[in-house]
């Protein structure tokens, strides 16, 4: 409880008069531990938005924090999505719609323990979740999430356009990428 982490996010829309790009900053922390039950634990995250470091933090929305030992369930905007199942081991897959009433999705892990660089930091064990990729003539539809060991989260990647040849492309592009996290001490 009390754990931030802080990302730098740029979101681009893509449309027929022009391109839009914001970026903004946006922090998460674990605000409390609402219930402890047989093993599984439901957290609070609370959400914070600023257009820049010298802007106040805003509320934005607070989600919620499902962990136990067989999976993480977060929900977002009050829709729940299977994050990680455990073990972690590659290829390891699943529905991460399971909890919402979203049409099945597979979410997988490409990989474990490999190193990454997320936004000009190195990190040696990360886990790269796979969970769209749907890329033809029409459509690019991607999203990943690239976790670290011993930090969570430390990129968000989510892609869905539409590419029809000779026109314009269209959709939207969100980028997270980890700045800074702040543990509190135990």
């Amino acid at each position: 409880i009390g754990n931030e982490w802080i990302y730098d996010v740029q979101e681009i829309n893509k449309t027929l008069s022009k391109d839009d790009t914001l970026n903004f900053q946006l922090k998460e922390s674990i605000n409390a531990l609402l219930s402890d039950f047989n093993g599984e634990r439901l957290y609070s995250i609370y959400r914070y938005s600023r257009i820049n470091e010298s802007d106040p933090w805003n509320l934005d929305s607070v989600w919620t924090l499902v962990s136990n030992e067989r999976y993480i369930v977060k929900r977002e905007n009050n829709i729940g999505f299977q994050k990680l199942i455990f073990p972690l081991t590659e290829n390891s897959s699943w529905d991460g719609n399971i909890w919402n009433s979203l049409a099945p999705q597979t979410f997988s892990i490409e990989y474990v323990d490999s190193s990454a660089e997320i936004n000009g930091n190195e990190y040696n064990e990360t886990l790269y979740v796979d969970e769209l990729d749907n890329v033809n003539l029409l459509l690019s539809q991607k999203q990943h999430e690239i976790y670290a060991r011993n930090i969570g989260l430390v990129e968000y990647y989510k892609e869905d356009l539409e590419t029809q040849p000779g026109e314009k492309t269209l959709g939207s592009i969100y980028t997270q990428r980890l700045v800074s996290v702040n543990f509190k001490d135990f």
